[in-house]
């Protein structure tokens, strides 16, 4: 489980990587890498920050030094990591609901820091510090990409069109202003020509 974790997490790196340098199919690599990745943390936490095989799963002797408390633990910080990695998705992915979904996990993570420090301060269990070095990772990218402001992951992500970015940033200023959206969707739409005909070549 864990090198599965570790290989997701570079894929999804390299991933993002792809997408900043527009290589065609990064998109569909990063969702794919980062929603496994959810999907790792919000049902198999348990095992993985108690250093639980896959294989061992349904044996008693596993769990058998495993408190009810520190399995409860593990679930919901896998939740709030699952909620970071699928906040990053819709962040890189540019769909709306981002940042909310990454303040859920920011707060999920906060609270379970707080608990964790606690416990730790008492028995310095390797179970905290296998939690706090992936808080420490998604939690920090979270972070920044949710106190980042919208414009600024706009002009990087579409560098490559600066009639694209002022439009969008022109549509975000006056909300209310229906004919600057109809601008972005028309651009967008331009955009979606374009990129079929490159498709098929």
């Amino acid at each position: 489980m864990k090198k599965a974790e570790i290989t997701l997490c570079i894929i999804s790196i390299i991933a993002l990587v792809l997408k900043l340098l527009f290589i065609p199919g990064s998109g569909i690599l990063t969702v794919l890498s980062l929603i496994i990745l959810s999907i790792i943390y919000c049902y198999f936490s348990f095992l993985l920050f108690n250093d639980i095989a896959l294989k061992q799963v349904f044996k008693k002797d596993s769990y058998k030094n495993i408190t009810a408390m520190r399995i409860l633990g593990a679930v919901l910080t896998g939740f709030g990591l699952s909620a970071i990695t699928l906040g990053l998705m819709f962040k890189f992915q540019s769909w709306p609901g981002a940042n909310f979904i990454l303040i859920a996990g920011l707060l999920e993570l906060s609270i379970v820091t707080i608990v964790g420090f606690v416990k730790y301060a008492k028995n310095k269990s390797n179970f905290y510090s296998r939690i706090f070095k992936r808080i420490a990772f998604w939690g920090s990218l979270g972070l920044i990409l949710t106190l980042m402001p919208k414009t600024t992951w706009i002009e990087l992500k579409y560098r490559d069109r600066p009639e694209y970015v002022k439009a969008l940033k022109d549509a975000f200023a006056n909300p209310d202003n229906q004919e600057l959206w109809d601008k972005v969707k028309k651009l967008e739409e331009e955009q979606d020509k374009i990129d079929r005909e490159m498709e098929l070549q």
